[in-house]
């Protein structure tokens, strides 16, 4: 996945690009990979994007680490690191897979979903 677009816009705007996108794919354009999410608010946007979870996420853009690692180096309990990677995986920003850990048995990497986030937000 090349990138991930978080984004806010009203209903019209979501349809009109949807409907841009149709009329490209039906005009055999190709199209980037990648995915966009759309809010319909800046405060919906920021309730997936805490303070706390653009910390995690730029914490992981740098490097895939373990849960464990990012608890350490943020600071966090491993239970809210957790809460929040759920939330950020379900949202597509952020993926886990399970990695062998020998002496320690298996722990869970975090990784970003694309190399790139971009964040578009319009107020008003």
């Amino acid at each position: 996945m090349a990138r991930v677009t978080l984004r806010t816009d009203s209903p019209e705007g979501f349809f009109q690009r949807a409907r841009q996108a149709a009329q490209k794919a039906d005009a055999g354009a190709h199209f980037e990979p990648g995915i966009t999410l759309t809010f319909e608010n800046p405060a919906r946007l920021a309730s997936v994007l805490s303070a706390a979870r653009c910390r995690l996420v730029n914490e992981v853009m740098n490097a895939p680490r373990s849960v464990s690692e990012l608890a350490k180096v943020l600071h966090r309990d491993r239970a809210a690191i957790n809460r929040d990677i759920r939330l950020l995986e379900a949202a597509g920003i952020l993926t886990t897979e399970r990695q062998r850990n020998p002496g320690h048995g298996v722990c869970r990497v975090v990784k970003a979903a694309a190399p790139r986030i971009e964040l578009t937000t319009v107020f008003g």
